[in-house]
């Protein structure tokens, strides 16, 4: 019987913008594709110490290194992509049944080449000239994540190799199976729950003096959309972990290897992964006047700065050598940055995730537990659109009250221009947190039902281009 078509070889390229949100949804979306659908990923990335702190494994000196199936390259623009001059393309796109997954010690990564090393083993006169076709190894898909761009000696190859057919014959020359497919070349955008995501994913835009297709995908959070990224054990591992009968074990275990042994009665566990906002000194205020205690978990990255002059202007009492700080009902645990299954784990103890970006604004939501969004801050408050967007969508079925309380506090989180705002919605806010309780609940369920973003991916390119892809006899 025939087995389903698979691609072979995937690059994703990543520049990194949002530091740990930019780096850890293509590290996710990288592990997850190698992993779970045999593809050979290579990750290229321009930012190898933020990557290091969500893999503490990851060596920020090699150019090169093979990580939990996947391959992670330094990103630069004179990168070129791996050079097998005895390789036929025939030969590189390969069933995946014949992709063997080696044990971590023995991973190798493949050789590599920049521009001037290529330049070494030919006529540098003419070297855009030779016919890269013979030992050039492009992969089956481009995922650019972002839009960063491909590297510009990337493109110059690609425009030499797949230039532009003004005559059938061309077209049938390049037809020919002696030589390559052209990569297929999809852009991977920001997640927005803006109605107009819909109308745009999937659209092609070729590039300009390149024979090449390129599409962009949206994640999102509809069928019409690229969908969410989340791995198919994801959920199980949730609900094991959150289970009645097991909760409150598992949480004082983990808490307890972050230094946290014990918990106020009765008391609130925040999560506050934000950015640097003249809105948080207001917050930890609120908190520390809160008729019930309030215990923050609050990474070491987190606006430093911030949080000890907030301790130093209030005569917080800390204890340095624990990393915790106290005033009124507020405890304030510093704790370190932690890698992404730890920070699942994380979300998951905590009665209200505070999250930002990309990446943790969806793992909160796929924690299932009430959390409020932090969108990263652009230019004329542009971001205020996302998040008024999002909440739309994600409060579309809710009760009035619960509508005002959500959306007047994530206003006023988002935008400098509300930050007086904070204590009187945060107050309005705790009164609603048993009906977030359920609405992430139902909400993570009703997303549950759709498939996964790395899933529609693969479907996405499969469905348009056909001809990256082999069948298994």
């Amino acid at each position: 019987m025939a087995a389903a078509p698979m691609p072979a070889s995937w690059f994703i390229l990543c520049r990194v913008v949002d530091h740990y949100g930019d780096a850890g949804v293509c590290w996710r979306l990288a592990r997850q594709l190698a992993n779970e659908y045999d593809l050979d990923i290579t990750l290229f990335i321009d930012d190898l110490n933020t990557l290091q702190r969500l893999i503490p494994t990851l060596d920020t000196t090699q150019n090169e290194q093979r990580i939990n199936n996947v391959t992670v390259r330094r990103l630069t623009d004179t990168l070129l992509p791996p050079v097998s001059c005895a390789s036929s393309w025939e030969t590189l796109i390969k069933p995946a049944s014949e992709m063997k997954r080696e044990a971590p010690e023995a991973q190798q990564p493949r050789p590599i080449k920049t521009i001037g090393e290529v330049a070494n083993t030919a006529q540098q006169s003419d070297s855009f000239a030779q016919p890269f076709n013979q030992c050039f190894s492009w992969p089956a898909v481009i995922v650019d994540t972002f839009g960063g761009g491909l590297p510009a000696s990337w493109l110059a190859a690609l425009k030499r190799d797949f230039p532009p057919l003004a005559t059938e014959k061309e077209k049938e020359e390049k037809a020919s199976p002696k030589l390559p497919e052209a990569p297929r070349w999809i852009v991977l955008e920001y997640l927005s729950a803006e109605p107009w995501v819909e109308t745009m994913h999937g659209l092609a835009s070729p590039p300009p003096s390149i024979n090449l297709p390129r599409h962009f995908f949206f994640p999102g959070f509809t069928e019409a959309t690229g969908g969410l990224l989340y791995e198919k054990t994801l959920l199980d591992e949730r609900d094991a972990f959150c289970s009645p009968e097991h909760f409150q074990t598992a949480r004082r275990a983990f808490l307890e290897r972050l230094g946290i042994n014990t918990l106020p009665p009765n008391a609130l566990l925040v999560s506050l992964f934000c950015y640097d906002t003249p809105a948080l000194p207001a917050l930890l205020d609120a908190w520390a006047a809160s008729p019930t205690p309030v215990v923050c978990l609050i990474p070491e990255t987190v606006a430093p700065e911030t949080v000890q002059r907030w301790q130093r202007l209030h005569n917080a009492e800390a204890l340095a050598t624990r990393n915790i700080a106290t005033r009124g009902a507020l405890t304030l645990h510093t704790i370190p940055f932690l890698p992404q299954a730890d920070f699942d784990r994380l979300l998951w103890c905590c009665d209200l995730n505070f999250v930002r970006g990309e990446d943790s604004f969806v793992r909160a939501q796929w924690a299932a537990r009430p959390f409020v969004w932090q969108a990263y801050q652009q230019n004329e408050q542009t971001h205020l659109i996302k998040v008024d967007a999002f909440l739309k969508r994600y409060l579309a079925a809710a009760p009035d009250n619960l509508k005002t309380a959500l959306s007047d506090f994530t206003r006023a989180w988002n935008d400098e221009q509300q930050t007086n705002r904070i204590v009187d919605t945060w107050r309005l806010l705790t009164g609603q947190l048993p009906s977030l309780k359920k609405l992430a609940l139902d909400w993570a369920q009703q997303q549950s039902t759709q498939d996964d973003l790395a899933r529609r991916l693969i479907a996405f390119a499969h469905q348009s281009r056909e001809r990256f892809f082999v069948r298994e006899s």
